[in-house]
């Protein structure tokens, strides 16, 4: 049983993050950028002194599958080189996708583990995931092992760490695991010097 789970897991980190990010942006699926989203654009359009038609094309981006750094782009939230313009309203942005995000958790990524909270803030994005099993100390190590590779890390880099805005702030994201116990049994953490 021990191994089973520990060759699930090993399958789910390295293709987990694609198949949340791909659930996330399909619309049809599950909404991330949803009311509180849309909601912060207009809300906040005098201060970003956008247009009604830059509101329109941003919400049409919004309810599409548009990545953020469309979205950033096209509110002037960042400049060409994607780095931030306006930190307070950046805050905002992200305070509003985590709680869209949220809204639809847990997400089932597969029969063992669920995908429990999603953080994400200007300079730092905080997923949790939680396993469907009490480990021991000599599963957590197996766990560990076959889940921390350099090659599973490149594939959660090639997955969620390839936008523009990400790279050009430095965003650091926490992928955190947790058992049954709610136990932490492994953290990925992810920046410019771990995905160049």
């Amino acid at each position: 049983m021990k191994m089973v789970l520990i060759v699930i897991a090993a399958l789910v980190l390295g293709f987990f993050s694609k198949v949340i990010y791909d659930r996330m942006l399909d619309s049809s699926e599950s909404k991330t950028f949803d009311s509180e989203t849309i909601d912060f654009f207009y809300e906040s359009s005098e201060e970003m002194k956008l247009d009604n038609s830059e509101l329109e094309k941003i919400s049409k981006l919004v309810n599409s599958s548009a990545t953020h750094d469309e979205i950033l782009l096209a509110a002037n939230l960042v400049d060409k080189d994607y780095r931030y313009t306006d930190l307070s309203l950046v805050e905002k942005y992200f305070k509003a996708v985590t709680t869209d995000s949220n809204r639809d958790l847990p997400i089932e990524i597969d029969e063992n583990t669920l995908m429990t909270k999603v953080s994400i803030e200007p300079y730092r994005g905080f997923y949790a995931y939680s396993l469907d099993a009490l480990l021991s100390p000599e599963e957590i190590e197996e766990f560990i092992a076959a889940n921390n590779t350099k090659e599973d890390i490149q594939k959660i880099c090639d997955a969620v760490y390839f936008s523009k805005y990400q790279k050009s702030n430095n965003v650091k994201f926490h992928f955190v695991w947790y058992d049954l116990s709610e136990e932490i049994i492994l953290v990925n953490n992810l920046d410019n010097e771990v995905c160049p």
